[in-house]
């Protein structure tokens, strides 16, 4: 009888083990992918037809801001992607804050992304079909 217990304690201890092992592996892939996106900006609006209430998104994702890719993207309700585009964040930078320096050039996309969904930006990325230039 103590033999049976003590195998059995020892089953419970090994398979114990090896589950927590799982878990901490498991939360390091997804801190990981946390760790990339910079910034985010989302808005449950219509994009694809004036009906329907498409969550559309863009995140920027990268080692900086200047040196970082965003992606812009369109789900609609069922969660099917509509629309996917990804280009260098460099490219939301106005004209205007084109010389400026890194400093004012981050701050300056810090403010394009938080302001990104605008209804008077939506309709004009909708009327070229591309962000670059922007």
């Amino acid at each position: 009888m103590k033999l049976k217990v003590l195998l059995f304690a020892t089953a419970v201890f090994f398979i114990s083990c090896s589950n927590d092992k799982k878990t901490a592996e498991v939360s390091r892939q997804v801190s990981a992918l946390r760790s990339d996106m910079l910034m985010q900006s989302v808005v449950n609006q219509p994009f694809a037809r004036p009906s329907s209430n498409d969550l559309v998104s863009l995140t920027i994702s990268g080692p900086s801001l200047l040196k970082a890719t965003a992606t812009f993207k369109v789900v609609n309700e069922k969660g099917e992607e509509i629309h996917c585009e990804t280009f260098p964040s460099k490219d939301l930078i106005q004209a205007d804050y084109r010389t400026a320096n890194s400093v004012l050039q981050e701050a300056h996309l810090r403010d394009v992304v938080k302001g990104f969904f605008v209804e008077d930006q939506i309709t004009l990325v909708k009327q070229k079909g591309s962000y670059a230039g922007l």
